[in-house]
């Protein structure tokens, strides 16, 4: 027996064994373009990665968005009718999906293509009613300004009655190519639902990914018209519109628009 092995009280040797073993087996990586090294633990059974901040952003993508289902089909073109408005190479567009959209809000926003200019379409209506469009929830008419291009039309915050949850709504636009014949003028319409929100829903991507387009779609137009020349906002913007068949109007400029009459 070794009389000069010199031994700490409470301290194992195997245990030391095992911890610097463990200990050991711990390194960081190099980091990736100017990225904070990624902490990587070894080990025959278990391998620990903590990820870094661009592998971290991959939770923001748009991928596999699913805004179908829903069963009430929106009328988001007028269709080959006859009107009097002007003639133009692409139709009014309603952005919303084929069937109902979904909103978390009780005053969603709602947005449109109008091809015509300001100079030749001036004003507009837009309505929402019950389910069975025999109650108005909402009527307004407003003028357009700067058209053509794409304009959004919010609900007000002091709606006269709030929104229910899980109850659709019926909605319309009439754009008056001829306000003094009101017969002859053009008109969209569809539904919009309310469903239950939550609270750790931040960015539009969020709801893309559980189908809730009025938000999506308002929440990443209001972040392009903050940063127009974000790649990444302008990129999401397309695959949105895409999701819904409506990738033709991606390329087509927002317009600030427009007033509601008192």
């Amino acid at each position: 027996m070794n009389q000069n092995k010199l031994v700490w009280p409470g301290f194992s040797v195997a245990a030391f064994t095992i911890t610097w073993s463990v200990a050991s087996s711990i390194m960081y990586s190099p980091s990736v373009q100017g990225q904070p090294p990624s902490l990587i633990l070894n080990s025959d059974s278990v391998k620990v990665k903590l990820l870094s901040q661009k592998n971290s952003q991959k939770n923001t993508t748009l991928d596999n968005l699913d805004f179908s289902g829903t069963g009430r089909p929106n009328t988001r073109t007028p269709g080959a009718i006859r009107t009097i408005c002007p003639t133009v190479d692409r139709s009014m567009t309603a952005l919303v999906p084929e069937e109902m959209g979904l909103t978390v809000s009780n005053s969603p926003t709602f947005w449109f293509y109008i091809p015509y200019n300001s100079q030749e379409v001036q004003t507009g209506e837009f309505v929402l009613q019950d389910e069975k469009g025999e109650k108005d929830i909402y009527r307004t008419t407003f003028n357009f300004s700067d058209t053509p291009g794409i304009v959004s039309l919010p609900l007000p915050e002091n709606l006269p009655k709030s929104l229910e949850i899980e109850r659709p709504y019926l909605w319309s636009l009439v754009v008056f190519c001829k306000p003094e014949d009101k017969d002859d003028n053009l008109a969209l319409e569809g539904y919009v639902k309310r469903v239950k929100g939550n609270s750790n829903f931040q960015v539009y991507t969020d709801y893309a990914k559980k189908g809730i387009w009025h938000d999506a779609l308002t929440d990443l137009a209001e972040r392009r018209g903050d940063k127009p020349q974000d790649p990444k906002l302008e990129e999401d913007w397309k695959i949105l519109l895409k999701a819904v068949q409506l990738e033709d109007l991606a390329e087509e400029p927002m317009k600030r628009c427009c007033t509601p009459e008192k």
